[in-house]
């Protein structure tokens, strides 16, 4: 069966593979929590607390890779402290704790039995909230969506109730991708055009 929205995605995900972002298709269908180890976590986290400023992508992805390197994009000279290239001070505190205690709270999450509560307990996090959550998960390699600004927009304009039943109708076409993976193929068509084409 096709529908706009399935015809959308198509479309989305051939443009976006031929701007080079194939990879990060790969990166969201083949990434599973139990997979996952302390670094990792650690990293990830790292980029949602600086995405959670709704900052465009490609200056958070700047920054991170700044504090990564721990080096000062303005004058390319090494720092000693790379917390000190966070600009937000509560950003800046959320990225220190998670760094000094990533294992524990990486361990609170594992115990959590269903991805539903994994998430939860994600939103209880300094600096990660009720849509942020949805994107650390995501990129901890639990299956879900983040209903974004951009999710939201496209669910409506396709009729659909909300983003989550937007990308379960197109999974279901689609059963080769994760609904993450649906996801970030829509958010990532819409971050490089807007709506354009839709």
């Amino acid at each position: 069966m096709t529908f706009p929205a399935l015809q959308f995605f198509d479309k989305a995900k051939k443009a976006i593979i031929a701007e080079g972002y194939g990879q990060e298709i790969e990166y969201v269908q083949n990434r599973y929590f139990k997979d996952i180890t302390v670094e990792t976590f650690k990293v990830e986290a790292t980029f949602v607390i600086l995405a959670s400023s709704g900052l465009k992508e490609q200056i958070v992805r700047k920054n991170f890779d700044a504090f990564m390197g721990g080096m000062d994009p303005t004058s390319a000279r090494w720092v000693q402290d790379p917390y000190s290239l966070i600009p937000n001070g509560r950003q800046r505190e959320a990225i220190r704790n998670i760094w000094k205690n990533g294992e524990a709270i990486l361990q609170h999450i594992r115990d959590r039995p269903t991805d539903a509560e994994k998430i939860e307990f994600l939103d209880s996090l300094p600096q990660i909230g009720k849509i942020t959550k949805f994107h650390f998960a995501r990129n901890l390699g639990i299956d879900c969506i983040k209903p974004d600004l951009w999710m939201d927009r496209l669910a409506e304009i396709y009729d659909f109730s909300d983003p989550f039943a937007m990308c379960e109708a197109i999974r279901k076409e689609r059963p080769e991708n994760r609904i993450g993976t649906v996801d970030v193929i829509l958010w990532r068509y819409c971050n490089l055009f807007g709506l354009v084409g839709v």
